[in-house]
């Protein structure tokens, strides 16, 4: 048995736990990283259904014309809101199609009858009232859905301000680099030393 100084035997022991506290930081570091990737995805995906409405409710007010092809590129881009808002936002998203939908189906009506009836008309103004009422309902809309269109930009809790800026100091992963070459020459020399 060879006689190898006192400290390779203390670095060989210290080596496990090293390599675990670092695969334990790694992992930290990505499971962030998940969660601000999946938060980020979840803002890009709300944000394209509101787009997708203020282009449909600023389309029907310039025009005054609820288009087809409006309606099912509205449709389209608000299918999945019931899984990225909260119940009566995706209500209300729907109740714009659901109401617009029916307008257009009464203009259709009265485009192919060769003398629209008074009742007919009446009834495109009520559903046009009605449609008028459902993008104006809720002055407010904007302020409710703004929790759900803001990104908190903040990396890392609060609570560890310091360490943060304990790891942006270049002498930080100076000191990391060091014992992380003293502990490979230490690995190296006692796997030199045993074989």
């Amino acid at each position: 048995m060879s006689q190898l100084p006192t400290w390779v035997p203390v670095l060989q022991a210290l080596l496990t736990p090293t390599i675990a506290v670092a695969a334990l930081g790694i992992a930290g570091l990505q499971l962030r990283l998940n969660q601000l990737k999946l938060k980020h995805d979840l803002f890009d995906r709300r944000v394209k259904i509101l787009e997708t409405t203020r282009d449909f409710v600023s389309h029907v007010i310039a025009t005054g014309d609820v288009d087809r092809d409006e309606l099912v590129k509205y449709r389209m881009g608000i299918i999945n809101c019931r899984a990225l808002f909260p119940p009566d936002i995706s209500e209300y998203l729907w109740n714009l199609w659901k109401e617009g939908n029916a307008l257009r189906l009464l203009e259709t009506q009265v485009r192919s009858a060769p003398s629209p009836s008074t009742e007919l008309m009446d009834k495109i103004d009520a559903r046009a009232a009605v449609f008028q009422d459902a993008l104006v309902s809720d002055d407010n809309f904007s302020e409710k859905l703004l929790p759900y269109i803001q990104l908190d930009h903040r990396v890392v809790p609060k609570i560890w301000p310091h360490v943060v800026d304990l790891v942006h100091h270049r002498w930080f992963w100076d000191g990391v680099l060091v014992v992380a070459q003293i502990t490979l020459l230490a690995y190296l020399i006692f796997w030199q030393h045993s074989n």
